[in-house]
């Protein structure tokens, strides 16, 4: 397990403080978006309309439909990590508008698997929409969500869906060097 920490103002930054990536057997089951072949756009006013860049396509929360903000000021708090967990508040990474009181992500890898466990608080009711950026096509039942040997277990009162992101980018397209 990898997590990002710090803020959301780093340079090549994406917009993804609090995403990690989960191995299984050495080969990777929760992925990151990775980088695209740069343009012009890669380094302009415009880099965060790109896919790759932004917090929807990242393993984090979108709160009441925001994404993360770009900037040093979006950032993780209270960031305590070891190698085998990490707990930080994610409420600064968040635009004021999104009406988060705190958004405390904790991730324990342990000898029978992961566990992710967001604990969110808002002002007001709103909509959370988790995102899992997986590398093998999912299945998907009430409750559970299968994906190559990975497993991904939450309450069946959510609702699940998968999109197909076809790699079309020449730089996402390369095959790791081993």
């Amino acid at each position: 397990m990898l997590m990002k920490g710090g803020h959301n103002g780093e340079n090549h930054n994406h917009n993804d403080v609090g995403s990690f990536l989960l191995y299984l057997n050495g080969e990777p089951g929760i992925l990151d978006a990775g980088n695209v072949v740069y343009t012009a756009k890669t380094f302009s006013s415009e880099r965060y309309t790109l896919w790759n860049t932004r917090s929807r396509n990242h393993n984090v929360a979108l709160i009441a439909g925001c994404e993360q903000g770009a900037g040093a000021e979006f950032r993780a708090v209270d960031v305590i990590m070891d190698e085998e967990s990490a707990s930080m508040e994610l409420k600064h990474c968040y635009p004021v508008e999104c009406g988060l009181k705190s958004y405390v992500r904790h991730a324990v890898l342990h000898q029978d698997g992961f566990r992710l466990h967001d604990r969110i608080s808002m002002v007001c009711p709103a909509p959370v929409e988790w995102v899992f950026l997986l590398r093998e096509e999912p299945s998907i039942q009430p409750g559970v969500c299968n994906a190559g040997a990975l497993r991904l277990c939450f309450s069946p009162e959510l609702q699940c869906e998968a999109e197909a992101y076809p790699v079309t980018d020449a730089r996402m397209k390369q095959k790791p060097i081993p």
